[in-house]
């Protein structure tokens, strides 16, 4: 339990951060400081590299690794090929782009055409060009879903229901519409290579996507590491059990980041908040 407890203590610290920061992204001063500069990064898997905005020097209140950047540190990505599914920005692309050299490749999906021109913009800053960026949303069919997006705060974007719900009342919220497809279908469509690993972080749509990739699962079975989303802990603990129900019957073995517990259907909820790896 205390394990937990430290868990979401750190999210609720995280939240209140970022909160932060979106006051000071809508701010004159902040628009120019965290949106528009060329900074190098100070915090995270990114650490040393240029991107374009940033928190600049609150990254001071950052400097801490967390479990999350101490695990993809500890891993070997050379000549890999990773699917990053759920870019946002770019940070996991551009750390993956470095990792996986001389001859790996990263490709990302982000349904979000300003995520990624953020994407590319970040990569050319740092002259990494290993990079496939497909404007995609992942799923488990191909169909049109509405999207609601907030552009100062695109990461908490999402086509989960719940999640949908939660924000579409605030302000700055737009609601669009994205065309989605299963991750087998853009593999064999767009003739791309199989993956090796694939981080997903699909704010409350994985379930969608790992049912959208079981081809990819038997036959490849790549690494995955995934962020559980959720818009409370009770839809939380709910997707996290459909994930791993279905991530077992393909005889993956699956370990809680945060806790470094193994998680299997019996514990399941160990696993609501935070990411697992399933190999």
């Amino acid at each position: 339990m205390n394990r937990i407890f430290i868990v979401s203590y750190y999210k609720k610290g995280s939240v209140m951060f970022f909160k932060f920061l979106l006051f000071l992204k809508r701010t004159f001063i902040g628009r120019y400081f965290l949106n528009t500069r060329v900074a190098t990064i100070q915090y995270g898997l990114a650490k040393g590299m240029k991107r374009r905005g940033g928190i600049g020097i609150l990254a001071f209140f950052l400097k801490k690794q967390n479990k999350e950047e101490i695990f993809f540190k500890s891993m070997d990505f050379s000549n890999k090929t990773v699917y990053d599914i759920g870019a946002n920005f770019g940070e996991f692309t551009l750390f993956l782009a470095k990792a996986t050299a001389p001859n790996g490749h990263v490709i990302s999906f982000d349904p979000i055409q300003q995520n990624c021109d953020a994407i590319a913009d970040n990569l050319s800053l740092n002259n990494l060009h290993n990079v496939n960026i497909i404007q995609k949303g992942v799923g488990s069919h191909k169909e049109s879903r509405t999207f609601m997006v907030d552009p100062d705060a695109t990461q908490q974007a999402s086509f989960n229901e719940e999640i949908k719900k939660s924000i579409q009342g605030k302000s700055h919220v737009l609601e669009i519409m994205f065309e989605i497809d299963s991750l087998d279908s853009i593999i064999a469509d767009q003739k791309l290579p199989v993956p090796d690993f694939v981080k997903i972080d699909v704010e409350g749509f994985e379930l969608e996507v790992l049912q959208g990739m079981t081809n990819t699962l038997h036959k490849i079975k790549p690494q995955l590491f995934i962020e559980n989303h959720g818009s409370n802990d009770s839809q939380k603990k709910e997707n996290i059990a459909n994930i791993v129900n279905i991530l077992t019957s393909f005889g993956y073995k699956i370990n809680h980041i945060e806790t470094e517990v193994i998680i299997e259907p019996e514990n399941s909820f160990i696993a609501f908040s935070g990411h697992i790896y399933c190999k």
